[in-house]
């Protein structure tokens, strides 16, 4: 970042300014879609309904490889399957399937006694946030296609806004949309997706915003306005009368990131200046400015984190995970993020800077954890993602969870400090991400289950985005993860499953207790 005064004002230049990259390149490299399979069937004492179709997914045709769909006392007759992932080479990809009812007394099956089979277009490639949803009633044939075709009135207006010619057109129309709206995260995710294609221009359009956050200060919370502008950048910001402390800690990080410190030193005065910000904004009439500079910084703190925590190792880890700690607590005050909760966590780093006690440390970490996956499944399930996503796919925008970025950071942060912490415990070096105990038969990811009726543990290496987790689950082993925000783990917690992540050692395919909590991993025939 490069300071130039003027006067009363000064403007700033950001280093590697990548406003303009809008494209979504991660999240659709494969073509995998999520399909539910929901069918209305009356069923025989003993016997359940399965599907069965042409693709390996749903067991190419065989009897024995069908997905089987549960029911429950208060949702039957309605049968419905985990989600099913399914790759596909090119869109449009048909789907051919029948519903059968199995005897599980007998083995024997019904099948639907209609000669043509089932047939479901999937014409459009989504993430794994949204699931595609098959409605249907046995023996009564249907086709459908897949898409994340939309047809709520908000879409299309939003993508009209896109459309018309000045930015300032643009912002008092989407202003006046969310007006009439009741600003909740969905309206908010949708707004910033319209936001971020309005800003993929190299024209100075801060002039426009300021009139825009206006608009904004008025109708929304202050938190509200943060998560509609996130994705707002520009690579040139002019701030109005600093204070010397802002411009001082402003000088003190370009020289730190000129002169090539170390990426802790650089972070460390990168926090000091994103403090100073935080603090003057309360006052400051110049709110947008230092609100577009606070967004600058945060992506590059983000980054600098990542690089610190792929350097921290068993020698000097302590000290380094307790400051880094400290940083994401106040990461997540800037976002006003559960502000009085983690303004407390905060001084609880700031006290083990002093004084080290890994068993406070440790616990600690659990509880931002625990934080983490609380805020995440409470925005996540408010969201309509199918609305979201077709707007992004409209808009040819990636379509990205609110906080998306600092809470991945802080999954990264969780996942290398845990363990470590733990292993200066003198504990096993896992992650007990959800605690309780089970009884089952051990069971490696993806095989199939030797026993319909089994009650199993999952070993999996490495889950992503599309695992599922069956019915007869009761524990899980988990060897290594990207992130704790895997949906698989997320309906784990969610059923008291109980989940350790870390390294086990080869086990024999047997039945064995699990009790995972705090203190302990512990396996057991």
């Amino acid at each position: 970042m490069k300071r130039i005064s003027n006067g009363n004002s000064i403007s700033l230049s950001f280093h590697d300014c990548n406003s303009l990259d809008t494209s979504d390149a991660s999240l659709f490299e494969v073509i995998t879609v999520k399909v539910q399979f929901n069918v209305r069937a009356t069923t025989p004492f003993g016997s359940d309904v399965r599907v069965v179709g042409n693709i390996k997914e749903i067991g190419l045709w065989s009897v024995h490889n069908a997905i089987i769909l549960h029911t429950s006392p208060e949702t039957y007759p309605i049968w419905t399957s985990i989600p099913i992932s399914i790759s596909a080479a090119s869109l449009p990809y048909l789907i051919e399937y029948k519903y059968i009812i199995f005897n599980t007394l007998t083995s024997t099956a019904k099948w639907e006694t209609f000669p043509e089979n089932r047939k479901a277009l999937i014409k459009s490639r989504c993430s794994y946030l949204n699931i595609f949803q098959l409605n249907d009633t046995f023996n009564q044939i249907s086709n459908c296609d897949l898409s994340l075709s939309c047809d709520n009135k908000i879409i299309q207006d939003l993508v009209n806004i896109v459309k018309t010619k000045s930015t300032e057109d643009k912002l008092r129309e989407l202003a006046q949309i969310l007006e009439n709206k009741e600003i909740n995260y969905t309206t908010l995710q949708l707004g910033s997706l319209v936001l971020k294609s309005i800003n993929t221009t190299k024209e100075d359009n801060t002039e426009a915003f300021s009139i825009f956050i206006e608009w904004c200060n008025l109708k929304m919370t202050l938190q509200q306005t943060k998560i509609l502008l996130n994705s707002v950048s520009f690579c040139t910001l002019t701030l109005e009368r600093p204070s010397e402390d802002l411009v001082s800690k402003i000088d003190q990080y370009d020289n730190s990131f000129e002169n090539f410190d170390e990426d802790i030193v650089v972070n460390f005065n990168l926090s000091e200046l994103r403090m100073s910000i935080f603090k003057e904004s309360k006052n400051s009439r110049d709110a947008l400015g230092l609100l577009l500079t606070d967004n600058n910084l945060e992506k590059k703190e983000i980054e600098l984190l990542e690089k610190i925590m792929q350097g921290i190792n068993e020698k000097d880890c302590i000290w380094k995970i307790v400051l880094a700690g400290k940083w994401i607590c106040e990461m997540m005050l800037y976002a006003l993020i559960r502000f009085k909760q983690v303004t407390v966590m905060k001084s609880q780093f700031e006290k083990l800077q002093k004084t080290e006690n890994l068993e406070v440390l440790r616990d600690l970490l659990y509880e931002l954890m625990e934080l983490l996956l609380e805020e995440y499944t409470s925005i996540s399930t408010s969201i309509d993602h199918e609305i979201c996503e077709s707007l992004a796919e409209q808009l040819n925008t990636e379509y990205k969870l609110i906080y998306h970025d600092l809470f991945i950071v802080i999954s990264h942060y969780l996942i290398k400090a845990i363990p470590l912490v733990n292993r200066k415990l003198l504990l096993a070096p896992v992650i007990s991400y959800s605690g309780g105990t089970c009884k089952g038969f051990l069971h490696r990811y993806p095989s199939r289950f030797p026993k319909d009726l089994a009650k199993y543990i999952l070993v999996i290496s490495e889950p992503n985005e599309y695992v599922e987790i069956e019915h007869n689950i009761t524990g899980m082993l988990v060897i290594s993860v990207d992130s704790l925000l895997l949906p698989c783990l997320i309906t784990a917690k969610s059923r008291k499953i109980p989940v350790a992540i870390g390294y086990f050692p080869p086990l024999q395919f047997d039945e064995y207790n699990l009790i995972v909590n705090e203190d302990t991993c512990w396996l057991s025939k």
